[in-house]
């Protein structure tokens, strides 16, 4: 069994009641039927009934007073609000019927324009037949917003902001301009006063775009938009615009390694560019250059070609490595072309270019010297070319050789990118033998370039120890000493001498002298200890180098060396 629902509208009043009947709120039914929708809440729609109704009234009410002009415009603004609000709620379409005064509620309500209502069909008998709705007005705008001058609210390159050579002029207005006003009231004047022509282009009436023709690099521009620009109201700007922008400097190289017309380069020396503007962002440092990538390579090339790796040291420093090298003994033509932009927009406006030659392949140095003596027998030959050799080829082609012609064996080690060798015997040279080094002209560099000659020298190991002699340095008389000089032995082999004073004795007419000092010094006299005391003048001194001293390699002086002196006396 269904339950019977009795629907009433809220201004419906049961008939037992014997109230009397009360009048509906025609603007609050309205407003309730059309908002029912969108269901705002009940406070929201009362109050805006209230102001439609309070406003209503305010407008049949006889002026007992005049009102003052901020009433007005407080009055204008009110209406203005309630419009927009009310055109939200109430949608586009018919307006059903409600109960009563349709006419008196809709000239209230200031809506759009809509159709005719229709009835709606009711099972209530009706009481009153439904009144049409005229047409109601649209609100029109407030007269101030037409009245106002224009004015413009931004302007792009910035006063003083540096540009590359193919910017633009933006401008924004607050109102839609007048386009032909605006194009004659715009100039850019470089500093020589010179107008620069270009072209506009409008996004709108109230963006526009000027592009000058013909802006140089590293020059200031003025831009100037006159009072007669005018809006579509016809009001003019009310104040004059000026401001001046700069383009970039061009693009110059400040440097490139190595300098024109340098001769002898080495064969993996690398090439280096510098601007004098960033070419790449900063996040390129130390990145190897890749093509389409946002590291770019430097459109750098040479003549004759070359296969290399291109990286940016920063963002204006680019270097470029042959791999594996430059030919030997060649010329090469470098060249970066113009048009190269940097990311400020600075352009190369004229290609660079510069010549070197690299050096044909030969042996810098070979230690020990030629004719060298008293050479460590462990030392290493250490053998330094002008360029990156080969390495199992160049190392096919030395060769070390002992005073009967016997090759010595040894190890090799390769430094400074392959342009220096150490070889370093397998075992020690004997003491006091003469060794050949050669390096012949089958030696090749990395690209296959041979020696344009080869090399030969010789050397002598040091000798096993020994006392050479043991002089002073009086040029008179060998056996007589100066009282202001000292006594010098010198020795044969490698001599440690941090132990030479406890292998000499030193006496003065007989007696021991315990106070003495022994230092050495291999550049006034090589391999030579130098004694210095207190002397006593006329004495006869005699130096003693007792058996037992040894060299670095302990390798022993098996025999005693003396020698006696006569000091001079003073003379007054």
């Amino acid at each position: 069994m269904k339950k019977s629902i009795n629907h009433k509208s809220e201004t419906e009043q049961p008939a037992d009641s014997g109230q009397p009947p009360v009048q509906p709120d025609p603007v609050k039914a309205v407003l309730h039927h059309k908002a029912a929708k969108i269901n705002p809440s009940r406070s929201f729609v009362e109050r805006l009934s209230a102001r439609l109704r309070r406003e209503r009234q305010e407008k049949t009410a006889p002026a007992h007073r005049r009102i003052p002009l901020w009433g007005w415009g407080g009055a204008v603004a009110a209406l203005l609000i309630v419009a927009f609000v009310t055109q939200a709620l109430l949608p586009h379409g018919t307006v059903p019927a409600v109960p009563g005064d349709a006419t008196q509620i809709a000239q209230a309500l200031p809506t759009t324009a809509v159709p005719q209502p229709t009835t709606r069909p009711s099972t209530e008998p009706a009481t009153a037949e439904a009144t049409p709705v005229p047409t109601p007005t649209a609100e029109p705008e407030p007269a101030f917003a037409a009245d106002l001058p224009p004015a413009i609210v931004s302007a792009i390159p910035r006063a003083g902001e540096e540009v590359n050579t193919q910017a633009g002029i933006l401008l924004r207005f607050t109102q839609p301009m007048d386009r032909a006003s605006v194009e004659q009231a715009l100039q850019v004047t470089s500093d020589d006063a010179d107008t620069l022509d270009g072209t506009f282009t409008w996004e709108s009436d109230q963006t526009v775009t000027f592009k000058p023709k013909g802006l140089a690099s590293g020059v200031r521009y003025q831009v100037s938009v006159g009072t007669e620009a005018r809006a579509t109201n016809g009001l003019p700007l009310t104040h004059d615009l000026a401001f001046s922008f700069s383009t970039v400097g061009p693009l110059t190289v400040t440097r490139t390694t190595p300098a024109d017309k340098v001769q002898d380069l080495r064969g993996d020396a690398p090439v280096v560019v510098a601007f004098n503007y960033p070419l790449v962002p900063i996040n390129c440092t130390g990145q190897v250059a890749e093509q389409g990538g946002d590291c770019a390579p430097l459109p750098l090339t040479f003549t004759p070609g070359v296969v290399g790796q291109g990286m940016w040291v920063n963002t204006s420093v680019y270097r470029f490595d042959p791999l594996p090298g430059w030919e030997t003994g060649v010329t090469y033509t470098a060249e970066v072309p113009a048009g190269v932009v940097s990311v400020s927009g600075a352009t190369l406006d004229a290609p660079i270019t510069w010549a070197f030659t690299t050096a044909p392949p030969r042996v810098l140095d070979i230690t020990p010297n030629n004719g060298a003596t008293n050479v460590p027998p462990d030392t290493g030959i250490h053998v330094t070319f002008n360029t990156p050799m080969g390495t199992q080829v160049t190392e096919a082609a030395f060769g070390l050789t002992g005073p009967q012609g016997q090759a010595v064996p040894g190890a090799f080690q390769w430094e400074d990118n392959n342009a220096t060798f150490v070889f370093t015997p397998t075992q020690r040279l004997d003491f006091g033998m003469r060794y050949t080094v050669r390096v012949n002209d089958a030696a090749q560099t990395i690209n296959g370039a041979p020696l344009d000659e080869g090399r030969e020298l010789s050397f002598t190991t040091a000798p096993l120890p020994s006392v050479l002699r043991i002089i002073g340095a009086n040029e008179g008389d060998s056996r007589v000493l100066d009282v202001y000089e000292s006594l010098h032995v010198q020795f044969a082999g490698l001599v440690d001498g941090s132990t030479v004073q406890d292998y000499v004795r030193l006496t003065e007419n007989g007696e021991a002298v315990g106070d003495f000092n022994v230092w050495w010094n291999d550049y006034d006299m090589p391999h030579a200890a130098h004694i210095h005391w207190d002397k006593t003048p006329g004495a006869e001194t005699c130096l003693i180098v007792l058996p037992g001293l040894t060299d670095i390699y302990s390798n022993t002086i098996d025999t005693e060396t003396s020698a006696c002196f006569t000091l001079s006396l003073i003379h007054i």
